[in-house]
């Protein structure tokens, strides 16, 4: 049972939500946070057993790595003491059932049905989901979080893994930090 849990979150998370252009992002912010006050970063703690990213090291290398590199390029500095800020990864994944209806006719009661020929088709697949959270290090308060969702997959290689990653990453880190004075 352990090995087919592993296995799955595995296969799960390597995809990091693949085919990347159906991810769905959402944000989230405490608006009354100056953003600029953040400089500096350190990654956080997180010692929750059902965060699938934890399952797979070689997965959270590469989220660690992806994050590092978005948030370098928008002038974030990573440092080992005295952060402004700290970063928490985490994942998660389910079942889920996608039905589709298709082809059907309204002309009469004969046919398939009362309406006529038609086609369900019913696909079972994995959702990703890949959680962001930063938490200000002067109270120890969640000041913003980012949320990508999407259909998981198996990349054929270790370098299709890091770039799938690296692109939910960024997709994810593109509105941090909020642009405060748009939003007012």
């Amino acid at each position: 049972m352990l090995k087919k849990i592993s296995i799955i979150s595995i296969m799960s998370l390597i995809l990091i939500l693949m085919g990347c252009s159906s991810i769905t992002v959402k944000h989230d912010y405490d608006q009354a946070v100056d953003f600029s006050k953040f400089k500096t970063y350190k990654w956080g703690t997180a010692n929750d057993p059902n965060d699938v990213l934890l399952s797979n090291m070689l997965i959270l290398k590469r989220v660690y790595e992806a994050i590092d590199l978005s948030l370098e390029k928008k002038g974030f500095k990573k440092v080992e003491a005295d952060p402004d800020f700290l970063v928490y990864p985490h994942g998660a994944t389910k079942e889920k059932t996608d039905i589709q209806s298709w082809g059907g006719s309204y002309g009469g009661w004969w046919g398939a049905g009362p309406y006529g020929g038609g086609n369900i088709d019913v696909t079972q697949y994995t959702e990703g989901t890949l959680v962001i959270d930063m938490v200000d290090m002067s109270d120890n308060q969640l000041f913003w979080r980012g949320v990508g969702t999407g259909a998981v997959g198996s990349p054929s290689t270790p370098e299709e893994s890091t770039k799938n990653i690296n692109k939910v990453i960024d997709q994810i880190l593109k509105d941090f930090p909020p642009d405060v004075q748009k939003a007012k």
